[in-house]
């Protein structure tokens, strides 16, 4: 893939992003009024580490989840446009698969299913399926962050297309057949699924594996500077478990400044290491 495709597809993925923050505006005026009554349905506290700790010292609040949401895609937005803007001209195969990440959390609108449910009393399989298509959102956002780890270790640089081909089919297995309750959702709004020991081993592998490829990298390619990434990519990965799962009022800030600061990390320094290449 040239530098003039890899800008094509950043450019529809900022269009996809611009997209979903327009439609969301509508969206909300119309489903704020059933808002409340989706996140009282449910007593389920999100899981993880963070929101463990966070539900022994604060209450669930009701608009958390949502702001969340609202975060989450603006996030997605404002963040691809400024990898266009700064990697334009940049080769790097890294922010390539970033932008993967960063899409990912465009599909965050859909933990509004629930509340358009109790809405538009629409059928459970609906809220099984929307959760499907985010899980696979989530996990192909997760294992772009991994395969753009693996690429700074030294990994074949002339070959994108194969680890994109086995993303999309590894996440398609992990979805399609893990078993998703059609009527049961949490605080945070996300359905409930089976198999979450799975989940948890796959989520937790990528997490490390991804960290520890970024500092590889900086001991193979003697560039110091992907230590710093590595550690913006372990702030982003807990930002993102934080943000996708916030129903305290703590979650959405920490969630959220964990994710630009490790935002900020992961690009600068990438920058950086590209700028004169």
């Amino acid at each position: 893939m040239n530098l003039t495709e890899r800008n094509t597809t950043i450019r529809l993925e900022i269009l996809f992003a611009s997209l979903i923050v327009i439609a969301a505006i509508p969206i909300s005026i119309g489903i704020l009024p059933f808002y409340p009554s989706a996140v009282e349905h449910t007593n389920i506290r999100p899981e993880g580490l963070f929101q463990i700790i966070a539900a022994h010292i604060f209450q669930s609040s009701v608009y958390m989840p949502y702001i969340s949401i609202i975060f989450s895609i603006v996030y997605a937005c404002i963040g691809l446009l400024c990898i266009y803007q700064y990697f334009e001209k940049t080769h790097s195969l890294e922010i390539f698969f970033f932008s993967f990440f960063l899409i990912s959390f465009s599909f965050e609108i859909l933990r509004i299913v629930p509340v358009l449910m109790l809405q538009f009393e629409l059928e459970a399989s609906i809220l099984a399926f929307s959760f499907r298509i985010l899980l696979f959102a989530r996990y192909f956002g997760l294992f772009s962050l991994f395969i753009a780890s693996v690429y700074a270790s030294g990994w074949d640089s002339s070959r994108q297309n194969p680890p994109i081909f086995i993303i999309v089919v590894a996440v398609l297995i992990l979805v399609l057949y893990v078993p998703v309750d059609g009527m049961t959702w949490n605080k945070s709004l996300n359905a409930i699924n089976g198999l979450k020991s799975v989940f948890s081993v796959v989520e937790n592998g990528c997490i490390l594996i991804t960290v520890s490829s970024f500092l590889i990298a900086s001991y193979i390619r003697r560039e110091r500077s992907f230590i710093q990434i590595g550690i913006g990519s372990l702030l982003l990965l807990w930002g993102r478990d934080i943000i996708l799962n916030a129903d305290t009022v703590i979650g959405p800030l920490v969630g959220s400044s964990t994710l630009i600061i490790g935002s900020w990390f992961f690009c600068t320094k990438l920058h950086k290491i590209y700028l004169w290449l």
